[in-house]
């Protein structure tokens, strides 16, 4: 009996460590219970995504719609990119958007909160850098972003970004949490150039 017990044991640490290690690829991360590669359908009704289409880019190659739902539990909102003559609608980047607009204390927590989440089933470290943006584009004197960048092997990532906007500017402080495929980043430079 006491082997049997021992054999289960091992077999339990055995799945639970290569769970562990496959979580270098993106589609086992997930926001709001979505992933890379998931199709957009099996998630929220067709009406919902087309409701929330914005036209972003020239290119048509992506198309994004950004929207919320009572569904949506840790964010305010959810956008995604899926390709723009894809039915399935699958999912290329989805991004998870919360605003802080009594305290911007609540979106930098929250930020050290996913960022701890993340390497405690990642082991990539991030690249961490902080941006002043511009006045020019209605930011504001002083508007400034906190980033941690989590790039995968294969060129996937994941990005978390806190924007602490100037009392001026025209935005809410908010804190956005992405996942992006390598196919759609490499879009994303192209279009963005």
């Amino acid at each position: 009996m006491i082997n049997m017990k021992r054999l289960f044991l091992i077999l339990i640490l055995t799945f639970s460590f290569q769970s562990l290690s496959k979580a270098d690829d993106i589609t086992d991360f997930q926001i709001e219970g979505i992933s890379i590669g998931d199709s957009l359908l099996d998630h929220f009704d067709i009406t919902k995504i087309k409701e929330g289409l914005k036209d972003w880019y020239p290119d048509k190659t992506f198309s994004y719609s950004e929207f919320r739902d009572k569904k949506i539990k840790q964010f305010d909102k959810l956008g995604f990119f899926f390709k723009t003559e894809d039915n399935s609608y699958k999912i290329y980047s989805i991004s998870g958007i919360k605003f802080c607009t009594k305290n911007i204390k609540t979106c930098y927590d929250f930020q050290n909160e996913i960022e701890k989440e993340f390497e405690k089933v990642s082991s990539i470290k991030p690249t961490k850098k902080t941006i002043k943006y511009p006045t020019s584009d209605n930011a504001g004197a002083g508007s400034f972003a906190k980033q941690s960048i989590y790039l995968f092997d294969n060129g996937d990532a994941v990005f978390i970004e806190t924007k602490n906007w100037a009392n001026d500017s025209k935005f809410h402080d908010n804190i956005s949490l992405n996942a992006d495929s390598k196919f759609f980043g490499d879009w994303l430079s192209s279009v963005s150039n």
